[in-house]
């Protein structure tokens, strides 16, 4: 690298407290502190005296930055410049913390003895969407079940109408029955159902023991990301991806092995959710949705720390860290 008005001059940079100089080739440049300085064992007094003897031009010890001004130190902020992502990194989308009621639709249900991160959100061909969450996402349980990405995505819909204020039967036509005969049934409970606080639609997955295999966070953010709420299994298999749910925000449910009282494709309704979390209740209530009828059924959580509780009421980690650094700030004030 160079400068126009050194074209031949500079190539090598020498770095002290956060500032640099170009330093390779320079007239009178100690080629052993060059290399030293390379390989991150150059003293400190050898770098700051390149940058005194071989200051830029202008006399200027810090890097233009391109537009004839000395740059920033390092922590202080440029409002002139612009931060610009690569094609392929995305922000997180949007997540809603835990409603006072949640419907959940089952869209994918396992029966393999245990269920692995690989088969969740598989490795290898993904690895160019890892800042992509979205784009990511589109592989979850590709390698298990190649339909629940459209599936999931599908009654994602009704959130994002929910979100927006507006009727989640008019984003997802299937809810006018189900929401009807709740109603009927369990009269009070939806009254306001475009209201986010009080109301979510998500989808859920039924597995005998997920998350066996690496640590990879994916195999959770990508279902939360497609608007997953929950995952219901007989056991976890492992800590790790049980605190991986948590941090994104869903229910690590735990239901009692056996017959399942539900089935891909039905719907599930657990009432007074968020109260339950934050109460912390012993036993989780839902009611299945099933041909014009209601089953109760019963799972747990199992044991939540109060971080873990907070975190899943608030959606997610990302959530409840911007809500407590806004009440920090708020207690400097």
């Amino acid at each position: 690298t160079s400068f126009p008005d050194h074209p031949d001059a500079l190539k090598a940079i020498v770095f002290h407290d956060g500032q640099g100089v170009f330093v390779d080739d320079l007239p009178g440049a100690d080629h052993r502190h060059r290399r030293r300085t390379r390989r991150g064992g150059g003293s400190a007094d050898a770098a700051k005296g390149f940058m005194k003897g071989h200051c830029l031009p202008g006399g200027e010890d810090r890097l233009p930055d391109g537009h004839g001004r000395p740059a920033p130190h390092p922590g202080q902020a440029d409002p002139a410049a612009e931060l610009v992502f690569g094609p392929n990194i995305k922000d997180w989308p949007a997540m809603d913390a835990l409603p006072e009621n949640l419907l959940l639709k089952v869209v994918s249900e396992i029966h393999d003895p245990v269920t692995t991160t690989d088969e969740l959100i598989p490795s290898g061909e993904t690895s160019s969407f890892r800042s992509n969450p979205l784009g990511l996402a589109e592989f979850t349980l590709s390698r298990r079940d190649p339909a629940y990405v459209s599936r999931a995505k599908e009654v994602q819909k009704a959130q994002t109408a929910i979100r927006a204020g507006e009727d989640p039967v008019g984003a997802l036509t299937e809810l006018g029955p189900v929401l009807a005969l709740l109603d009927e049934k369990l009269p009070g409970y939806l009254e306001k159902k475009n209201d986010p606080a009080l109301f979510g639609v998500g989808s859920t997955i039924f597995a005998v023991k997920p998350g066996d295999g690496s640590a990879r966070e994916q195999a959770a953010s990508c279902q939360k990301v497609l608007g997953g709420w929950t995952n219901i299994a007989f056991q976890y298999a492992t800590k790790r991806y049980r605190s991986n749910l948590i941090n994104w925000g869903m229910l690590p449910l735990l239901i009692e092995e056996g017959e399942l009282p539900f089935a891909n494709g039905d719907w599930i309704l657990l009432p007074d959710i968020r109260a339950a979390v934050r109460e912390k209740r012993d036993k989780i209530m839902g009611f299945v949705v099933r041909e014009k009828e209601l089953k109760q059924i019963w799972m747990t959580l199992g044991e939540l720390t109060g971080h873990e509780r907070q975190i899943i009421l608030d959606g997610c980690l990302i959530n409840f860290n911007r809500e407590m650094s806004r009440k920090a700030e708020e207690g400097k004030d």
